[in-house]
């Protein structure tokens, strides 16, 4: 999460979650975290976000679908 942000959006954090897995520590909670808070958000950074941990999860039909 942002240092400065206090109260950080469901896309902010979902995306600190998948940077998060991919760069420091690939624990698969972050990716379900990710996931919850992605459920039902369907802003075109939100679908980019979901392809992207589709992509990470390797379910290629799920993200293509996405």
């Amino acid at each position: 999460f942002a240092i400065n942000e206090k109260k950080p959006d469901k896309l902010t954090r979902a995306a600190a979650y998948i940077n998060q897995f991919e760069k420091f520590d690939n624990k698969p909670y972050y990716l379900d975290s990710a996931e919850k808070l992605l459920s039902g958000q369907l802003s075109e950074q939100a679908l980019a976000l979901k392809i992207q941990l589709y992509f990470i999860k390797q379910n290629f039909q799920k993200s293509y679908y996405t």
